[in-house]
């Protein structure tokens, strides 16, 4: 609160970014240094994998606040079927802004969530990896798919050898797909009374999406691999 004759200042390195009425009297509203956003500074997601088919939630994150509006420009690369706005709006005297990305339930892969400046002279991306969620029985006959070391993380080192195993009842047919087998490399199929496995190959770094295929219906685990884990 200040009289006519006082002089209002916002203590240390703070800046004033508006006045608002208190006890009678006036006050400032004072922010954090640097009053001006130049640059993104991160990109946060609610998870780093996800099932196909959910919500996932985002946040933007500038070096500072901004005055009036502002709009930071969002893109989604490497998985397809993802729906997201292209614009994050950043609110007056914010620093941050949420978004919300949804996948159809097909989605598989693994996709960069990139934030840019409306000029490109600042970007930051995080990762996003898409992973289907398990079909139903296929005709009548249930089965699973895991693999071998699991992960929870869903990141494998390379080189390394990843064995998947499905488990199955009755006699269906069979057979695994690699989208990208530069990265993970089918080496042999070995059938079993009750499971079927393939044995795999990691080679570089990348994204692979492996499809265990049963009686025509396709149970598909994506994998981030990575050299030098």
């Amino acid at each position: 609160q200040a009289s006519s004759s006082t002089m209002l200042e916002c203590p240390g390195t703070k800046f004033a970014h508006g006045v608002a009425g208190k006890n009678g009297g006036i006050a400032l509203l004072c922010i954090d240094a640097p009053l001006i956003a130049n640059a993104v500074t991160g990109v946060g997601l609610s998870t780093q994998h996800t099932v196909s088919g959910t919500n996932v939630s985002g946040t933007v994150v500038l070096d500072g606040y901004v005055l009036g509006p502002f709009s930071v420009s969002l893109s989604v690369t490497g998985a397809t079927g993802v729906t997201y706005p292209s614009v994050v709006n950043i609110q007056n005297g914010q620093k941050t802004g949420v978004f919300q990305l949804q996948s159809i339930p097909s989605t598989a892969g693994c996709a960069t969530v990139t934030a840019s400046l409306p000029n490109g002279a600042s970007t930051k991306s995080a990762p996003l990896t898409f992973t289907p969620a398990p079909p139903p029985m296929s005709k009548g006959h249930a089965f699973n798919f895991a693999l071998q070391p699991a992960s929870a993380s869903l990141v494998w080192n390379a080189p390394s050898t990843i064995v998947g195993v499905v488990a199955v009842s009755g006699s269906p047919s069979v057979s695994f797909d690699v989208d990208h087998p530069d990265v993970l490399a089918i080496q042999r199929v070995q059938q079993g009374t009750d499971t079927v496995k393939v044995v795999m190959n990691a080679l570089k770094s990348g994204c692979a999406v492996v499809s265990a295929i049963v009686d025509g219906i396709a149970f598909r685990k994506t994998l981030r691999i990575f050299t030098g884990l």
